[in-house]
């Protein structure tokens, strides 16, 4: 995969460790330079698939997208769709598992839907 502008301006906007949906990112990488949004998608698509950023969904369906700097997993709110990065790499533990059980793994994706401490408190003082 080379890396062209588009690609350079995308990882930009993803440097600061937001979570971003493309039409975000499109938003973000306009201030610099001009970009179509289809630019911007097909750009994301090639770089997921090059394992250069993370595609995270939210519970609403929105895909949102990050660096892929290194193994992380997510906490996602069903209620706000903050995403949380679980500070902690649990690949270890699933890499030793597959190991056990002669799975060949090649990816993961460790992604927990709940409720956020916020929304928890909101939707408890609605009981």
């Amino acid at each position: 995969m080379r890396n062209t502008k588009q690609r350079e301006a995308i990882i930009e906007v993803l440097k600061n460790g937001d979570h971003l949906s493309a039409e975000d990112i499109y938003s973000k990488v306009n201030e610099t330079m001009k970009v179509d949004l289809s630019t911007v998608y097909r750009n994301l698509n090639i770089m997921y698939n090059n394992g250069k950023i993370v595609k995270v969904t939210t519970s609403d369906g929105v895909n949102k997208f990050c660096l892929s700097i290194r193994h992380h997993s997510h906490l996602i709110c069903l209620k706000c769709n903050k995403i949380y990065e679980i500070p902690c790499c649990l690949s270890n533990e699933l890499h030793e598992i597959c190991n056990k059980m002669e799975f060949d793994d090649r990816e993961h994706n460790i992604n927990v839907y709940g409720y956020c401490k916020e929304c928890s408190k909101k939707m408890k003082g609605k009981d």
